[in-house]
């Protein structure tokens, strides 16, 4: 059963701030911009609700997996290393360098969520995502990663 909407909220959004809310109604079909809001308020909600245990389970991957990554590279690039071994071994090096992009990734996105959460003002926050999401492009070039070890 559908709970009845028996509540109104108004609020100001900026050009930028509506465009990026329309953007996202268009290109997932949602019928009306009250609708698109009301999801991505879930999604919002949805996320906050589970961020710690996020960043707990992915920093221990992390961690692991930035570990591996060097011990995995010396023995890809050993001599005692068969031609089949070093193939396989770049797979699994390519593997683990974008998890750990993917990692990186949950990393900056859970930070944008805390910046929201902070006790400043919007436009200090707006420009802090950009700055985090600026990041992004430079640490995913061509699906290649900083991590990456050839």
């Amino acid at each position: 059963m559908v709970e009845p909407r028996e509540n109104r909220v108004h609020m100001m959004l900026s050009n930028s701030e509506m465009e990026a809310i329309d953007d996202w109604r268009f290109a997932n079909r949602i019928a009306t911009r009250s609708d698109a809001i009301r999801r991505l308020c879930h999604i919002g909600l949805t996320f906050d609700e589970h961020r710690a245990e996020f960043i707990e389970a992915f920093k221990g991957q992390y961690e692991e997996l930035t570990k591996a990554l060097p011990i995995l590279a010396d023995t890809v690039h050993g001599q005692d290393a068969t031609e089949r071994e070093k193939a396989l071994g770049q797979i699994v090096l390519r593997t683990i360098s974008k998890q750990i992009s993917s990692l990186v990734l949950v990393r900056v996105i859970t930070g944008i969520a805390n910046n929201a959460k902070a006790d400043r003002e919007i436009e200090d926050i707006l420009k802090d995502t950009r700055e985090l999401t600026a990041g992004l492009s430079d640490e995913f070039q061509d699906g290649q990663t900083k991590t990456d070890i050839d």
